[in-house]
């Protein structure tokens, strides 16, 4: 091949490795198009709902278009598009457009959105239903300037229409962006298929349950007799999120051998797969040294657990499969170290460590903002004294 060629084919082949860091949803819409909701923005919410729209404000479901992180990556795609357009004919997938289904849902057109609000009320607020489809899960939108409540009994004296919708609390609503198959069966999306088959959701836990817990203040400032509101902040996988303190644990043990170690880690208390996304780039790591009497580190070694896609090759180029060494809920994965006969070792240490970017992509983000929502968290460590 010439290197024309070549160039094209690398071109083609960066823009589908693109295609897993840019998390690329289809967010299927059914009822009233979401152009027909557009045109409202969360300010308009603020009056009523103060202690919520602040808490939105702050949270990830808010900056879900505007983030450095998004914007980067999503421009990145756009130009490796427009140098290879032949990738979204071969490929729709590929269509950067997709990425704004679910960073930016309420929009006019396929262009970019008229107001940077990313996921905002009324994505969620004015649901009616959420259905199973093939990719996942279409939202219906109703469109009739009805507003859905979690409450069963919804204030009739609001300024707006109010209907009570069950799917606020149900967890088909997450799986509109939460769950993503292509045609050819491969997931790009499947933290709802996750925890559809995991413990919590044999127990009725949902993703509210943990992402929206009861806190204090009522919902609507002044007509609202509950004293707590469920938290739109909507904590998850960032560096800052209160979750990933308690999301895992790292254990170390003595074998019968005495040359081997055992280490378990267990997925405590997240309610689908750790980590999770599919086309997320993000990972868990265990880090495992032994250090001798000095304080040395002697040797080192680690795990990985997270979703890989490869071709038929075993590269990461193409979404053809997909490789899943994630832990599962409550699961206790036990991995074996041996230390060599050579090594004068009298400490071993373990730590886990959660990724959410690679780091060649944390160290282009502006340095606050990685730090604050980007940065690797230490989610557990423990050590073992060996003599």
């Amino acid at each position: 091949m010439g290197k024309a060629g070549s160039e094209v084919s690398s071109g083609r082949n960066r823009a589908v490795a693109s295609l897993i860091l840019c998390v690329l949803f289809l967010l299927p819409y059914g009822g009233a198009n979401a152009a027909e909701l557009a045109g409202g923005s969360a300010a308009d919410c603020q009056p009523c709902h103060a202690l919520i729209y602040e808490e939105w404000q702050q949270s990830w479901m808010a900056r879900a278009y505007v983030n450095d992180n998004f914007q980067r990556s999503f421009q990145r795609w756009q130009q490796l598009i427009e140098q290879n357009p032949a990738a979204v004919q071969a490929n729709p997938m590929a269509d950067p457009r997709r990425c704004l289904d679910c960073h930016a849902p309420l929009r006019r057109d396929d262009s970019e959105p008229d107001n940077p609000d990313g996921v905002t009320c009324q994505v969620c607020h004015t649901v009616r239903s959420a259905r199973p489809s093939r990719s996942g899960h279409t939202l219906i939108f109703d469109g009739r300037g009805v507003i859905y409540s979690a409450n069963p009994s919804p204030n009739r004296d609001a300024p707006h229409r109010l209907k009570y919708g069950s799917d606020l609390e149900n967890s088909r609503l997450c799986a509109g962006c939460h769950q993503d198959r292509l045609p050819t069966g491969l997931y790009l999306e499947r933290t709802y298929d996750e925890w559809l088959q995991s413990p919590y959701a044999r127990q009725g836990i949902d993703c509210s349950d943990c992402h929206m817990p009861q806190t204090a203040g009522p919902a609507t400032a002044g007509t609202d007799t509950k004293p707590t509101h469920a938290s739109h902040r909507f904590a998850g996988g960032h560096s800052d999120s209160p979750l990933l303190a308690r999301a895992a644990t790292v254990r170390l043990q003595r074998n019968p051998d005495p040359r081997h170690i055992t280490v378990s880690v267990t997925n405590a208390s997240v309610g689908h797969n750790f980590p999770t996304g599919g086309a997320h780039p993000n990972k868990l790591v265990l880090f495992f040294k032994l250090q001798n009497a000095d304080g040395e580190t002697v040797y080192e070694d680690s795990r990985i657990y997270q979703y890989r896609y490869l071709d038929a090759n075993g590269r990461t180029v193409s979404p053809q499969q997909l490789q899943d060494s994630t832990l599962q809920p409550l699961e206790t994965r036990r991995e074996q170290f041996a230390i060599p006969e050579s090594l004068d070792a009298t400490k071993a240490t373990a730590r886990l460590e959660y990724h959410l970017i690679p780091d060649s992509l944390g160290r282009s983000l502006d340095p606050e903002i990685y730090e604050t929502s980007y940065a690797p968290v230490t989610i557990d460590q423990d050590s073992l004294i060996l003599k």
